[in-house]
């Protein structure tokens, strides 16, 4: 009798507990309640808002770029629009995970403007409940951005630089800024500002046997010759100098003239899609990386660069140990004082000279190669995995905000948010370039930097 109403007992308790844990992932877990879907809506419509302001802002200062750079200078229209259009994808590569953060942010302040969120809470529901929906919606436009990488971003990448190879053939002069004196042909030429089409100011200065040549002119213009290696520059008012070795120097004045400069086929740079990782799929830059560790000199310097990472994370945990005695003997001195400052002093000096170790490593030329297939490969998840951090970062700041910021406080906090991570990002390229970042670390610091201060804020439930 007591067995039979102990297992009674056992079976009412496990059910109820059952019934419990079913409760909390139903109320919890599922992000598809009613206010879910309100939340929903509400990031649909702002994130659309947010992609498209964002990528217009984006879209306007290429389109004046382009027309400084290259509509200005005589550039053909039609390869100036493929390149502008071709520049699209690259843009909406930054933007697509972006929309999160302002999405996010003008959602949450719009439902604690209208009291939505004081209602939700006063029901019961949990400040973290809310971030749910803001999980689902970052998970989908994650893998929108995925798919966008390994698709059209590829793509666009591809036929922009084909475009840019088809200007430089179009107008080989035509990304030299002004004060620069680059050497095409048998020239030295330069000009100080660009006014519409035409060059003002123009220098240009020739070398050759008997001595040397200068062309000074107020003005000129550069005419392409098509697909030949040439082009024409006509000048106008202007002067011919011409100094012998001997001394003798020789001048002439004109109204008019034409120089032809000729170019070498090779000033035009050549493209080779096995050797751009920006223009390869995710898999591609993956068979390729592999390839490259097969290598017997990538192979090595791998081996190098374990050996060094791991005697240095040895000498780092030397440092934490002895870090306690060393402030000690400095504060109150001792016996073991001076022998305790020089063993950290000399475990620092390690840490420098392998750092420095490392450095060489990666700055060999097959490294610099294989380091930079590393970090574009991962930035190919970072940067779609960035919409769930700037998801998690808009929801925190969103629901932080009060009543009476209004949106302006919003905004102000998702452009910073957004250029911090842009930037970070694109800049670790150069260190990871001069072998000072590992190319891993540099592609995903930049969400962790971002996602840890909000990921404590939103477990503390301090938001």
């Amino acid at each position: 009798m007591k067995i039979a109403e102990f297992t009674k007992e056992l079976k009412r308790f496990l059910k109820a507990k059952l019934e419990g844990c079913r409760h909390f992932i139903v109320a919890n877990f599922i992000p598809f309640k009613r206010y879910d879907l309100m939340i929903y809506k509400e990031l649909t419509t702002s994130y659309l808002v947010s992609f498209l302001i964002m990528s217009l802002v984006v879209w306007l200062k290429e389109i004046y770029l382009i027309y400084i750079q290259y509509i200005q200078k005589g550039a053909q229209l039609w390869t100036t629009l493929s390149i502008f259009f071709y520049s699209l994808p690259f843009t909406m590569a930054i933007t697509i995970p972006a929309g999160m953060v302002m999405a996010t942010l003008l959602t949450f302040n719009k439902l604690s403007i209208n009291l939505e969120i004081l209602m939700l809470r006063l029901s019961g529901v949990r400040k973290i409940r809310l971030f749910l929906p803001v999980f689902v919606f970052s998970l989908v436009i994650l893998g929108i951005t995925f798919l966008f990488f390994d698709t059209v971003l590829i793509r666009g990448n591809e036929m922009y630089l084909r475009s840019m190879i088809k200007m430089r053939i179009e107008k080989p002069f035509i990304d030299i800024a002004p004060g620069e004196f680059p050497k095409i042909g048998e020239f030295n030429i330069g000009f100080e500002e660009i006014s519409g089409n035409e060059m003002i100011g123009v220098e240009i200065y020739q070398n050759f046997a008997e001595g040397e040549r200068i062309i000074k002119a107020s003005k000129g213009v550069i005419i392409s010759s098509g697909d030949l290696p040439y082009y024409k520059i006509l000048l106008n008012d202007g002067t011919f100098i011409e100094k012998s070795k001997r001394g003798e120097v020789f001048s002439s004045q004109f109204k008019e003239a034409e120089l032809r400069v000729d170019y070498e086929i090779s000033y035009i740079p050549t493209f080779n899609t096995e050797t751009q990782p920006r223009v390869m799929s995710r898999y591609k830059t993956g068979r390729i990386i592999e390839n490259m560790k097969k290598q017997d000199n990538v192979l090595k310097s791998l081996l190098e660069l374990s050996n060094l990472n791991s005697n240095l994370i040895e000498e780092y945990k030397e440092v934490l140990l002895t870090l306690p005695q060393y402030l000690v003997a400095l504060a109150f001195g001792g016996k073991e004082r001076d022998k305790t400052i020089e063993n950290f002093n000399n475990t620092i000096v390690t840490i420098s000279k392998l750092h420095q170790d490392i450095r060489k490593v990666n700055t060999r030329f097959e490294m610099i190669d294989y380091n930079v297939f590393v970090f574009e490969q991962h930035k190919k998840t970072s940067i779609p995995v960035s919409a769930i951090v700037y998801g998690l970062v808009g929801f925190v700041f969103g629901i932080m905000i009060k009543v009476r910021t209004g949106r302006g406080g919003s905004l102000i906090i998702g452009i910073v948010v957004i250029l911090l991570q842009t930037y970070l990002t694109f800049v670790a390229e150069i260190p990871v370039r001069n072998g000072e970042l590992d190319p891993i670390t540099a592609a995903w610091y930049s969400n962790v930097i971002l996602s840890l201060p909000a990921l404590y804020l939103l477990l503390r439930e301090k938001i």
